[in-house]
């Protein structure tokens, strides 16, 4: 179940589309690809299966399109279709790439030199990119343009990038927090130098053109290691509290699940921290095999392939492998299947274990980037193992998720393909909302905060008691 980009592909994926973009594209062959997209999603995309109006673009279709120009860019095409996809409120549902690559000599090879933080109403410098940067920016300057750019448009269309499993702009929100000098190349300016208008923390309004710079990726904070994994690691905080730190869910985690919870019991550790922060999901099966450790009982979800699916509108290699997927899960023993009125369903159990339960307190932390396989674990921990949530509203659904092979549906006039979830996922409790998992304690950053303090390790100390 995993989610269609992590933040290295997002990166990539930025800088694939840096190639060119002076191709101008009609206004009717736009409405044409929209049309498209709307019979396709209305035919067959999973969210159907959700007890919500059917997925129905024409109405966002007329408004994101009624004062568009006869000629669009590249870039307000792909931005026009983002914001339309934004109504499917499915992480695994986005914008992926153009049939037809241009050349590569018109790559940008800068990016704004600066790291910011949104509240989703306005931006503000946080870091440099690397110590080259050499500017009067400063940590809290609050950025009113950029190239002529005002903040409001730039968020408007940042913020449909990518949709979450729900209501709301949480991940689009997140995503701009870890990664806005590639995702405002990608979608508002391509250019490498920058015209900055920005009020000071004097409340002076300062103008400064600054020098793009060669993106380099954020580096997680390393922690002391007691028990490494591919993706994840296990430490302790102050001795006496488990930190299981999953950056991204690989599959066949087993054995490094086994040593971190033999770790929990030779040390007879009562609290578990469990961070899932910026974590945009990974294997469904190593998902259900970390449930198992700390779930309370037996529980179950269910994964749906639709009846009325969207076949039609795929690739033959796609239809190809979306049977072969359907008989190998029929053919797969953790598995049940049935057939229903909404097509085949395919059920499968969490039995707890046996040997290296853990029976004490769990703390998940969660953010906006918490979507597809950590917001399912997430959801599990809140609802069969009583874990408290710290953080900020998830991405991912919290009685649902979409997921599948992830088919590419190609527009017809222009080219451009979605990459489109195909199953959706149903968990054992009863759905009671259409959003991702609210926070039993919310954290709110700012400026000053963010990337500087851990305010969610911080709520965990107090609650335990532990400074």
């Amino acid at each position: 179940m995993r989610i269609p980009f992590s933040l290295l592909l997002i990166i990539g994926g930025c800088l694939i589309s840096l190639l060119s973009f002076g191709q101008q594209f009609s206004k009717s062959d736009l409405l044409a690809d929209l049309q498209f997209m709307d019979s396709a999603f209305r035919y067959g995309h999973p969210m159907n299966l959700i007890e919500n109006p059917k997925i129905e673009f024409a109405p966002s279709i007329a408004r994101v399109t009624k004062n568009l120009p006869d000629s669009i860019s590249k870039i307000q095409y792909e931005n026009v279709v983002r914001e339309v996809l934004m109504e499917v409120h499915c992480s695994h549902t986005n914008v992926d790439s153009w049939s037809k690559v241009t050349p590569k000599k018109n790559v940008p090879t800068k990016f704004f030199p600066f790291y910011v933080f949104t509240d989703g109403h306005k931006i503000w410098i946080l870091e440099k990119m690397n110590d080259s940067v050499q500017s009067t920016l400063q940590r809290g300057d609050e950025v009113l343009s950029i190239n002529g750019h005002k903040t409001d448009s730039v968020l408007t269309i940042l913020k449909n990038y990518h949709p979450q499993d729900g209501v709301g702009f949480d991940l689009s929100a997140q995503m701009i927090n870890e990664l806005f000098p590639p995702l405002f190349a990608k979608c508002i300016d391509r250019d490498s130098v920058f015209h900055v208008q920005s009020r000071n923390h004097e409340g002076k309004l300062v103008s400064t053109t600054e020098s793009g710079w060669v993106f380099k990726k954020k580096e997680e904070i390393d922690k002391e290691i007691d028990v490494l994994g591919n993706q994840a690691y296990f430490s302790l905080l102050k001795d006496t509290i488990g930190y299981l730190r999953i950056s991204s869910i690989e599959s066949r985690e087993q054995e490094f699940y086994d040593r971190v919870f033999q770790r929990i019991a030779d040390r007879k550790l009562n609290y578990l921290v469990l961070d899932l922060r910026n974590n945009t999901g990974g294997s469904l099966f190593s998902s259900a095999d970390l449930i198992s450790y700390f779930a309370a009982d037996t529980c179950a979800f269910s994964i749906t392939f639709p009846k009325q699916n969207m076949r039609p509108f795929i690739s033959a290699h796609y239809r190809r492998k979306s049977r072969w997927n359907n008989f190998r899960w029929k053919l797969f023993k953790k598995f049940t299947y049935e057939k229903t009125q909404a097509g085949t369903r395919f059920t499968s159990v969490i039995y707890p274990k046996e040997r290296l339960h853990f029976g004490g307190k769990i703390f998940v932390l969660t953010n906006g980037y918490t979507a597809s396989g950590s917001s399912f674990i997430t959801a599990y921990a809140k609802h069969h193992a009583k874990a408290v949530v710290i953080g900020q509203k998830t991405g991912g659904g919290e009685f649902w998720n979409s997921a599948g092979i992830y088919a590419m549906i190609q527009l017809p006039k222009s080219g451009l393909r979605i990459q489109t979830a195909t199953t959706h996922m149903q968990s054992d409790f009863p759905m009671k909302h259409f959003n991702g998992i609210e926070p039993d304690f919310p954290i709110l950053y700012d400026p000053q905060t963010y990337g500087i303090r851990d305010l969610e390790l911080e709520t965990v100390f107090e609650l335990i008691g532990t400074k």
